[in-house]
Order: C-alpha cells, then sequence, then structure tokens
C-alpha cells in the first residue's frame, strides 16, 4: 500500500494546495471522513467545514471551505470548493459574510420547505466549523 497520495484542493479558477500527503479528514455530507492511501474510490459532496490536511505526522496544515465536491481514486484526491480560506487566515470578517450568506439562504428558502431545511442544515454546519475553528 502506498504511504501518501496526492492531493488537490481547489476553487474554480486556481488550485490553493497540491502536494503530496498521508491523511485528509473532510467534512462530508454525512458527516467528517477521514482519507488514507488506498481509500476506496469514491465521489461525495463537502458541507460548510475544516479540511485537515496531514502531510507528515507531524506537520499538518487546516483549511476552511463552503462546500463542494471530493473525488477519491486511488492514487490522488481533489476536492473542488467555492470558497477555501486558510484556517490561519481566516477573519473575522470572513466569519460574518459566511454568516451573512447563510442567513440570506434561509430567506431566500422560506416557501420551500425542503429549501429550508437544507438551508438551514448549511447554517448549522457553518456555525459548527467556526466553533471548531474557535469562531464564536
Amino acid at each position: 500500500m502506498a504511504e501518501s497520495f496526492k492531493f488537490d484542493l481547489v476553487l474554480p479558477r486556481t488550485c490553493v494546495f497540491s502536494e503530496e500527503v498521508i491523511q485528509v479528514i473532510v467534512p462530508a455530507a454525512g458527516g467528517y471522513i477521514t482519507i488514507l492511501p488506498g481509500h476506496e474510490v469514491m465521489v461525495g459532496t463537502v458541507r460548510p467545514g475544516i479540511i485537515e490536511i496531514l502531510q507528515e505526522p507531524d506537520q499538518k496544515k487546516s483549511f476552511f471551505v463552503r462546500n463542494g465536491f471530493i473525488d477519491v481514486s486511488f492514487e490522488n484526491v481533489v476536492l473542488l470548493s467555492s470558497r477555501i480560506i486558510p484556517l490561519d487566515m481566516l477573519t473575522s470578517q470572513d466569519v460574518e459574510v459566511e454568516r451573512q450568506l447563510a442567513k440570506d439562504f434561509l430567506e431566500a428558502a422560506a416557501d420551500c420547505e425542503e429549501a429550508r431545511l437544507l438551508a438551514a442544515q448549511f447554517s448549522r454546519d457553518l456555525e459548527n466549523a467556526f466553533a471548531r475553528a474557535s469562531f464564536e
């Protein structure tokens, strides 16, 4: 089994991170998943949260992601998101922008129960991510 795999963290127009890693923890639709070398092939959705990337056992990088998709193959993993911010650069202004977006989603979804439930889940996911990032 391989000891590492290539992980690409990308925005629609640019690559934010592209390196060999030993582990990635991703906020997937059903909860956080840990991807290790040799992980089963999968495609999934990413919800708002914190991605943790281990390049070495003592070398970790973390990013806030708004949402996205993940494509896992045997040799590489690609995560595409509409917004990615290195956790050490996440500001209270970024947090407020995301909270306003969640509020706008809730207001826009007021007339549709299913959309309102999805918007409410988005809002909860954001708050959980910010609590995890020590932004309260």
